[in-house]
């Protein structure tokens, strides 16, 4: 929920697995289950920090590099 939350990357590696030659894309998900753990983390304790990691695929799908981030959900008006 945008009106109350906001999320911040605090720390991001990514490992390169092939040079791309094309566009690349993310796409990043999180269980509803993980969704609501994470805002009622951050509603309780006004920040609730979680890892993620993605692939990052070129136009053809195939994954360019690995990326490990870990990313905090910050209550607005903390």
């Amino acid at each position: 929920d945008a009106t109350r939350y906001y999320p911040i990357v605090k720390s991001l590696h990514l490992h390169f697995k092939k040079p791309a030659t094309s566009a690349v894309s993310v796409e990043a998900m999180l269980s509803d289950a993980d969704s609501a753990h994470i805002a009622a983390t951050a509603e309780a304790e006004g920040k609730a920090e979680f890892p993620m990691n993605v692939e990052v695929k070129d136009a053809a799908g195939q994954v360019v590099a690995i990326s490990e981030g870990i990313y905090q959900l910050r209550k607005l008006g903390r």
